[in-house]
């Protein structure tokens, strides 16, 4: 091939490139209701999402300079079609009616699972298309394909490892003494599992326990309880607000949302139905330490001013593990996909 032509078609696909960023920055502010124009570049997520496809952009000006490149541009081109494609698929799978609402696993529903791997499987091939350039760089030829899906997912669970580092080391917490006594602030109970019978789960049950410690300490005039998701009779915010009255709470304090499904949900009802209807100064967030972290970066990511404040359960070592792990994973997803 001649030169000219190399160098045309790699500049066609530096542009491709560039246009996946910008679509899929624009999924992620669709996928939380938000403009494009209220991009920020300081959030981690958009960080990490301009600095993996400049590597992509940087390899291919790289491979376009080098004389002697034994790579085919064809196999090149292949990787850019097929991250293309799975970027729109991933997008159109946020826009369409799924019909996986009613299959369940680890308490994700199915239509969010699918919507999951889709994007993970465009981040998946979007590291393999770059390790198989810069393998190619530098001269590794052997087999080339395996070892780029090998370094695919090395870097997946790199960027895992430190999405869970991130939420050991994050404290988002604030103590009591920090908050300021006045009737306008509002605490919000994020939704959490409910056992048979309607029962709160202990999780549940010490996220209302600090919210009514917060009501008794004057630190909040109203305390709003969220979450539907319970598979018995009643949604977690009906249980909690049973279980609040349970302790003898005054029920004209409480502000009940029965609708949201998940933390996004519950930060957009923040944003969109509590902030402009209510008179507020403060939004203080009560759920646990390992899941304030990520409730904060995607209120930055919103840009919602909140104070965060932890229950005082404590789980047992196997417990926090598992929910610090599925924190992590959640927070990576968030990070790339803003899902």
């Amino acid at each position: 091939m001649k030169r000219t032509n190399k160098i045309l078609i790699s500049a066609a696909l530096i542009i491709v490139l560039a246009l996946q960023l910008l679509v899929l920055y624009y999924i992620k502010y669709s996928n939380q209701s938000l403009a494009l124009s209220e991009f920020n570049l300081s959030n981690i997520g958009n960080i990490l999402n301009l600095f993996t496809i400049l590597i992509l952009i940087l390899g291919i000006v790289v491979y376009t300079l080098q004389k002697k490149n034994k790579l085919s541009l064809s196999r090149i081109i292949l990787f850019a079609s097929l991250t293309t494609i799975i970027l729109a698929s991933a997008y159109c799978s946020t826009i369409i009616s799924l019909p996986f609402q009613k299959i369940y696993f680890l308490g994700q529903h199915g239509n969010k699972l699918f919507v999951g791997l889709l994007f993970i499987l465009y981040l998946f091939a979007l590291f393999t298309f770059a390790s198989y350039v810069w393998s190619s760089i530098f001269g590794r030829k052997s087999v080339l394909f395996l070892r780029s899906i090998i370094h695919s997912v090395l870097i997946i669970s790199v960027l895992i490892l430190f999405a869970f580092y991130y939420v050991n080391v994050s404290d988002p917490q604030i103590d009591n003494e920090k908050l300021s006594q006045n009737e306008k602030n509002v605490a919000v109970v994020f939704g959490a599992a409910v056992w048979s019978k309607n029962q709160p789960s202990p999780i549940l049950a010490a996220r209302v326990e600090k919210a009514l410690q917060l009501l008794d300490s004057n630190l909040v005039g109203k305390v709003l309880l969220t979450g539907s998701n319970a598979p018995g009779e009643l949604t977690e915010a009906e249980v909690a607000y049973i279980y609040a009255l349970s302790k003898d709470a005054d029920s004209s304090k409480f502000i009940i949302e029965n609708i949201t499904t998940s933390t996004n949900e519950q930060i957009h009802f923040i944003r969109e139905e509590l902030l402009p209807k209510e008179s507020i100064n403060e939004v203080i967030i009560v759920s646990d330490e390992f899941h304030l972290v990520r409730i904060e970066e995607i209120s930055k990511f919103n840009n919602i001013k909140i104070y965060a404040v932890s229950s005082d359960l404590k789980l047992k070592y196997e417990t926090e593990l598992y929910n610090r792990l599925r924190e992590s994973i959640g927070l990576f997803f968030f990070w790339f996909f803003a899902i």
